[in-house]
């Protein structure tokens, strides 16, 4: 009787570990949404790249390549998507950049959705930057 608790315990968890365990992906094959966000332009021209998918997975893009960083806990994830939808974003099109510019993109299946400002005098909602801060706070503890 002992045996057949044990080992279905033990096949339990092994079973719950299994089913939490979320995917990886590689940048070669991605999820049907990806949220990018970052900087770039001034003098060089140079863009700083970032990609967050919704498991918490997290990739520099530099120099054509993509790094993944540490992984993001996927509930923040999940709240920084949500934060880009309830904000509307995908049906918002402002693109104001500058000289320095800021930007989010999200790819969703087939739609790309894209927000840029640096334009000086010319801002976007406080919550977008609002948003853009939280997500580059993520890429700076890195």
């Amino acid at each position: 009787m002992k045996i057949i608790t044990i080992s279905s315990i033990v096949f339990l968890v092994l079973t719950t570990v299994w089913a939490c365990n979320t995917t990886k992906y590689s940048v070669d094959d991605l999820p049907d949404k990806q949220f990018y966000f970052g900087n770039g332009g001034g003098f060089t021209g140079a863009v700083n790249e970032y990609m967050l998918l919704e498991n918490g997975q997290l990739f520099k893009h530099d120099a054509g390549d993509y790094t993944e960083l540490p992984k993001v806990k996927k509930k923040k994830a999940a709240q920084l998507f949500k934060t880009y939808y309830d904000l509307k974003l995908d049906e918002f099109h402002f693109r104001r950049p500058g000289n320095m510019y800021y930007f989010l993109r999200m790819k969703d299946k087939d739609s790309e959705y894209y927000t840029s400002w640096g334009n000086p005098g010319v801002l976007p909602d406080s919550l977008i930057a609002v948003l853009y801060d939280d997500l580059m706070q993520l890429v700076q503890k890195k």
